[in-house]
């Protein structure tokens, strides 16, 4: 239940931050960031992978090789846990600051409307709540995205390089270097349905695999062998294959729908590129790479979040702004319910150091 609050408590805000009455909205979102980071900080036996990062700290040992994390991570975990040794809720606090503190500064840069955007964040992300190390990838690759692809690939790239040494899967966001320009809506539909057709003959695991177990670091080879073994081909069905093709679609179609309002924004190619990439390849690893998909998705889904809230401005002048409001809010509903309640979720209740609820 005390995630659900929290939800609650930044969906209010989020209509306070539409009626525009007030000038307390950012103190509003650093209270919703600092909510976050305490609710992570105090959590025991809740979120993701919770007894792997705790055990992990409390134990800590530089050549323990029961856990793969990466150089950073096991590094931060030693200095805090060794050097400083704080506890572990002290080191998830500084380490959850750090990564609310990035969406900070990102959020703000990308609209007026940042605890909109915090509500759909959080909602497209609860579902890692307590997964330290992919989250702070995330919200580095994120920052980098916001502040220095356009202008600063060099800066871009050394946020990414620290963002893979905290998960390896954040090299992907070098991808997005190739996308900062002009690529047509053509090029993609057959990119996609290329890849489609990749997936149906099951070809799309033979290019994988050959890439990765060619070219790949021998580390990230054989976690990947290890997915390969230790995943079932397939855990959803074509009808969640279908409801996922629609919500990465969505975007895409409202960024072309009302591309006369956007198309100003200096970040519109790239953000409609990338829009397109993630729907990409959520086509070419869906079933046989579903693993794949899953560990993807999550670092281009926040992406949708700047579309989102670049159209606030545009529907309120087009529609009673209360229409597009309703729009986000059930939006942010749905994405937050998906990921609560699945089965044998790990946030109800919500066990803390002092309680549950």
């Amino acid at each position: 239940m005390l995630i659900i609050i929290l939800f609650l408590l930044i969906l209010l805000f989020t209509i306070i931050e539409h009626q525009r009455k007030n000038n307390f909205h950012q103190a509003f979102f650093i209270f919703s960031l600092f909510s976050i980071v305490l609710l992570e900080s105090i959590k025991f036996d809740s979120g993701m992978d919770f007894w792997n990062t705790y055990n992990h700290y409390q134990f800590f040992k530089l050549n323990d090789t029961r856990y793969r994390y990466e150089f950073l991570y096991k590094y931060l975990v030693y200095f805090f846990r060794n050097i400083l040794n704080f506890s572990y809720p002290f080191f998830l606090f500084f380490y959850y600051s750090v990564i609310y503190g990035l969406y900070y500064f990102s959020l703000n840069k990308v609209t007026k409307y940042p605890i909109s955007a915090l509500l759909l964040l959080f909602a497209c992300t609860v579902g890692l709540f307590g997964s330290n190390r992919q989250l702070l990838a995330i919200a580095l690759g994120f920052f980098a995205y916001v502040y220095f692809l356009k202008d600063k690939k060099i800066f871009y790239l050394a946020f990414v390089l620290i963002a893979t040494l905290f998960h390896y899967s954040a090299f992907l966001y070098v991808f997005l270097l190739f996308l900062d320009r002009r690529i047509s809506d053509k090029i993609w539909m057959v990119t996609i349905v290329v890849f489609l057709l990749l997936n149906i003959t099951g070809f799309n695991l033979k290019i994988f695999n050959f890439i990765i177990y060619n070219f790949a670091p021998e580390k990230i080879s054989d976690i990947i062998r290890g997915y390969n073994t230790g995943f079932p081909e397939m855990q959803s069905n074509y009808y969640m294959f279908i409801i996922g093709i629609i919500r990465r679609s969505l975007p895409i179609f409202l960024m072309i729908r009302y591309k006369n309002f956007l198309q100003d924004k200096s970040y519109y190619q790239l953000l409609l590129n990338t829009l397109f990439f993630s729907l990409a390849t959520y086509v070419f690893f869906f079933g046989k790479l579903e693993y794949m998909s899953s560990r993807v998705s999550i670092y281009f889904i926040i992406f949708e979040i700047i579309l989102y809230v670049w159209l606030i401005p545009v529907m309120n002048k087009i529609y009673k702004k209360n229409y597009y409001l309703l729009f986000v809010i059930l939006l942010a509903s749905i994405e937050f319910v998906k990921y609560v309640f699945s089965g044998s979720s790990p946030f109800i209740p919500f066990k803390t150091l002092f309680f549950s609820f």
